[in-house]
């Protein structure tokens, strides 16, 4: 049984990353997570302890003349890790259905990037979305996302070779029909940030995930990234544990 997602409307011109990304406001990214059927226990949820601090959303969508000195250059990206929670997974570039879904990663440990947010190390919000769990296999890529603990490290290497490095603020679970769009999606004031979006609140009685776990990331500044990583696509990561 499959968590569903809500629907994404075509914006109009103009509108600013929140509104065009309107997907995950009403079910959350429910189609991204098949409900738990073979995994032991239910993935951990996020304590208070791990709410953190977010970085405040800008009121509006005015360029920042200062922007570029805190970015990377443009440029998909091809793998994430995780080391403090075992995460090592390719990335899909997803878009989306014929219906105006999102689509979903094709495998279980892969991750995906929403290619209508913004390019990991770009100003904006730049989406990843994992599956939880899956019917035949168990815990998948972000089954642990739960765990993961303000400051820890989240790398993304892109396609030009490059890692963009960011450091979590903060890790929280949202009721799907509260999903927080504008945190998720809204304007930056200038800043690159990363969300890892997937399902959270097992509702045994229900037997259906009925709520969303977010993880919130900024990009470390440019002085401050990692070496270039290898220009070959590694292999796909192991699952999690």
């Amino acid at each position: 049984m499959r968590c569903h997602g809500s629907r994404l409307l075509r914006p109009s011109s103009g509108l600013v990353l929140g509104l065009l990304s309107a997907l995950l406001a009403v079910g959350g990214s429910g189609a991204i997570a098949y409900a738990l059927v073979s995994a032991p226990t239910p993935p951990v949820q996020p304590t208070a302890a791990q709410a953190g601090t977010l970085h405040p959303a800008a009121r509006s969508a005015r360029p920042n003349p200062t922007a570029s000195l805190r970015t990377l250059p443009a440029s998909p990206p091809t793998r994430l890790r995780i080391p403090s929670i075992g995460v090592d997974a390719v990335i899909d570039t997803l878009g989306l259905n014929p219906d105006r879904t999102v689509e979903v990663p094709g495998k279980p440990n892969d991750a995906g990037w929403y290619d209508g947010s913004a390019m990991p190390g770009q100003v904006g919000a730049s989406v990843l979305l994992g599956h939880v769990d899956f019917v035949s296999t168990g815990p998948a890529v972000f089954y642990r996302l739960g765990e993961l603990e303000p400051g820890a490290e989240i790398l993304v290497t892109l396609e030009d070779g490059s890692t963009a490095t960011f450091t979590t603020d903060a890790v929280r679970e949202f009721p799907k029909s509260d999903f927080p769009t504008d945190e998720v999606y809204g304007p930056t004031d200038g800043t690159a940030q990363l969300r890892l979006i997937t399902c959270g609140s097992w509702d045994s009685a229900e037997h259906k995930y009925v709520g969303n776990t977010i993880a919130f990331a900024t990009l470390r500044p440019p002085g401050a990234q990692g070496v270039k990583a290898a220009a070959s696509r590694p292999a796909a990561g192991p699952r999690p544990r």
